[in-house]
């Protein structure tokens, strides 16, 4: 919750990850979705993120995906 991660280091984090399509990928602090855009097609999706707004955009921008709201603390 305390920044988004910018475009250029996500871009580089899709990248460095080697994403296939048949793997899972678990972002377990979405945020605004900017690790999850940069992925190519996979599998699945799962997305967490506790803020309410932020998640209602997660629902909009990735139908697909599973979206939870857990807390870690």
């Amino acid at each position: 919750q305390q920044f988004s991660t910018p475009a250029d280091l996500a871009a580089l984090a899709a990248l460095l990850a080697q994403p296939r399509t048949d793997d899972i990928v678990i972002e377990p602090s979405a945020g605004h979705g900017m690790l999850a855009v940069m992925l190519p097609q996979v599998a699945a999706l799962h997305l967490n993120e506790i803020d309410p707004r932020r998640r209602e955009k997660l629902h909009l921008l990735f139908p697909q995906a599973s979206i939870t709201a857990v807390d870690g603390a």
